[in-house]
């Protein structure tokens, strides 16, 4: 039984859904997108809501309902809302980045120099 297939797929509204012979076409405030389905899966369009059904009780079958429920999902989401990612930044940039580089075998060979410097400043 596969999580994703099995979960209904609600309709916003001012989106328009339609289901052709080879593909599920969605239109919307953002666009519209055309998704490819399979024969393999049942679509049901009621009221609001999307069904995706199994046809093919095999491993494939299954694999095919989740990706066309993720597929026909993903569709609605893009012609409604949109897609955003936010970015996060680990550390604080400026420009330019200075970048310290050694070679070595290990990183203390690399940067035998900086335990120098350092343990002079600590004989000071």
């Amino acid at each position: 039984m596969s999580r994703v297939g099995q979960a209904i797929i609600n309709i916003p509204d001012g989106v328009e859904v339609k289901k052709n012979e080879n593909g599920f076409w969605v239109k919307g405030s953002k666009g519209e997108l055309n998704t490819p389905i399979t024969n393999t899966v049942n679509i049901t369009i009621e009221d609001k809501t999307i069904t995706v059904e199994p046809n093919d009780k095999t491993s494939k079958g299954k694999a095919l309902w989740g990706t066309t429920r993720a597929l026909i999902n993903s569709a609605v989401q893009g012609v409604s809302v949109g897609f955003v990612k936010e970015m996060e930044i680990a550390l604080p940039l400026s420009v330019p980045i200075v970048v310290d580089c050694g070679h070595g075998k290990s990183w203390y060979e690399a940067h035998w120099w900086k335990q120098v410097l350092h343990s002079k400043k600590l004989e000071n």
